[in-house]
Protein backbone atom coordinates (compact mmCIF):
# COMPACT_ATOMS: atom_id res chain seq x y z
CA UNK A 1 0.00 0.00 0.00
CA UNK A 2 1.52 3.20 -0.83
CA UNK A 3 4.61 1.73 -2.17
CA UNK A 4 6.97 2.13 -5.33
CA UNK A 5 5.68 -1.39 -6.18
CA UNK A 6 2.08 -1.03 -5.82
CA UNK A 7 2.42 2.53 -8.04
CA UNK A 8 4.21 -0.25 -10.64
CA UNK A 9 1.34 -2.34 -10.88
CA UNK A 10 0.27 -2.30 -14.86
CA UNK A 11 -3.18 -0.87 -14.68
CA UNK A 12 -4.04 -0.94 -17.95
CA UNK A 13 -2.83 -4.52 -18.72
CA UNK A 14 -5.34 -5.56 -15.30
CA UNK A 15 -8.45 -3.79 -16.74
CA UNK A 16 -8.02 -5.05 -20.07
CA UNK A 17 -7.46 -8.75 -19.03
CA UNK A 18 -11.35 -7.55 -17.70
CA UNK A 19 -12.75 -5.42 -20.59
CA UNK A 20 -15.03 -8.52 -20.97
CA UNK A 21 -17.33 -7.84 -18.22
CA UNK A 22 -17.86 -4.45 -19.61
CA UNK A 23 -18.30 -5.75 -22.99
CA UNK A 24 -20.79 -8.55 -21.99
CA UNK A 25 -22.86 -5.72 -20.42
CA UNK A 26 -22.42 -3.50 -23.96
CA UNK A 27 -20.45 -0.87 -21.81
CA UNK A 28 -17.38 0.15 -22.13
CA UNK A 29 -14.61 0.65 -19.37
CA UNK A 30 -15.52 4.57 -17.89
CA UNK A 31 -11.96 5.21 -17.00
CA UNK A 32 -8.70 6.08 -18.42
CA UNK A 33 -5.99 4.09 -17.25
CA UNK A 34 -3.39 6.45 -17.90
CA UNK A 35 -5.24 9.27 -15.69
CA UNK A 36 -4.54 6.20 -12.25
CA UNK A 37 -1.95 5.56 -10.45
CA UNK A 38 -1.56 2.01 -8.39
CA UNK A 39 -1.70 3.35 -4.42
CA UNK A 40 -2.58 -0.38 -3.37
CA UNK A 41 -2.51 -3.79 -4.31
CA UNK A 42 -3.99 -6.48 -2.87
CA UNK A 43 -2.60 -10.54 -3.78
CA UNK A 44 -5.65 -11.25 -5.37
CA UNK A 45 -6.02 -8.87 -8.18
CA UNK A 46 -7.78 -5.88 -6.68
CA UNK A 47 -6.16 -2.68 -6.90
CA UNK A 48 -6.84 0.99 -5.64
CA UNK A 49 -5.93 3.60 -7.99
CA UNK A 50 -5.89 7.28 -7.30
CA UNK A 51 -6.35 9.72 -9.87
CA UNK A 52 -3.33 11.50 -10.97
CA UNK A 53 -4.99 14.89 -11.19
CA UNK A 54 -7.91 14.66 -8.87
CA UNK A 55 -6.93 12.45 -6.24
CA UNK A 56 -10.42 10.40 -6.35
CA UNK A 57 -9.99 6.84 -5.54
CA UNK A 58 -11.60 4.18 -7.46
CA UNK A 59 -10.98 0.42 -6.65
CA UNK A 60 -11.01 -1.86 -9.14
CA UNK A 61 -12.60 -5.37 -7.16
CA UNK A 62 -13.08 -8.34 -9.05
CA UNK A 63 -12.52 -10.58 -6.00
CA UNK A 64 -13.99 -9.19 -3.68
CA UNK A 65 -17.04 -9.93 -0.10
CA UNK A 66 -16.91 -5.89 0.81
CA UNK A 67 -19.59 -3.63 1.81
CA UNK A 68 -18.83 0.30 2.12
CA UNK A 69 -18.85 0.81 -1.36
CA UNK A 70 -20.65 1.69 -4.56
CA UNK A 71 -20.31 0.45 -7.75
CA UNK A 72 -19.32 3.19 -10.30
CA UNK A 73 -21.43 4.82 -13.02
CA UNK A 74 -21.34 2.66 -16.28
CA UNK A 75 -19.99 -0.16 -14.27
CA UNK A 76 -21.08 -4.02 -14.02
CA UNK A 77 -20.77 -5.88 -10.55
CA UNK A 78 -17.07 -7.03 -9.34
CA UNK A 79 -15.47 -4.25 -11.57
CA UNK A 80 -15.07 -0.72 -10.10
CA UNK A 81 -15.68 0.67 -7.38
CA UNK A 82 -15.72 4.03 -5.27
CA UNK A 83 -15.59 3.58 -1.38
CA UNK A 84 -18.49 5.21 0.04
CA UNK A 85 -17.15 8.23 2.51
CA UNK A 86 -13.66 8.23 0.76
CA UNK A 87 -13.84 9.79 -2.55
CA UNK A 88 -10.45 10.96 -2.84
CA UNK A 89 -7.03 9.98 -1.88
CA UNK A 90 -6.88 11.99 1.39
CA UNK A 91 -9.89 10.82 2.74
CA UNK A 92 -9.48 7.26 1.76
CA UNK A 93 -5.84 7.22 3.54
CA UNK A 94 -7.40 8.71 6.48
CA UNK A 95 -10.24 6.23 6.83
CA UNK A 96 -8.00 3.37 6.57
CA UNK A 97 -5.92 4.52 9.35
CA UNK A 98 -8.76 5.05 11.14
CA UNK A 99 -9.62 1.42 11.05
CA UNK A 100 -6.09 0.56 11.93
CA UNK A 101 -6.17 2.50 15.26
CA UNK A 102 -9.69 1.32 16.03
CA UNK A 103 -8.81 -2.30 15.41
CA UNK A 104 -5.02 -2.22 16.74
CA UNK A 105 -4.30 0.51 18.99
CA UNK A 106 -7.05 -0.30 22.15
Amino acid sequence: MLTREAAGWPVRQMLGAYEWMWADEGLRIPIEAADYVPVAGEANGNLTLAHRRTGEVVWFAPDHAASGVTVLQGCPEYSLYTFDGAPDLALWVEAGASQWARSWCR
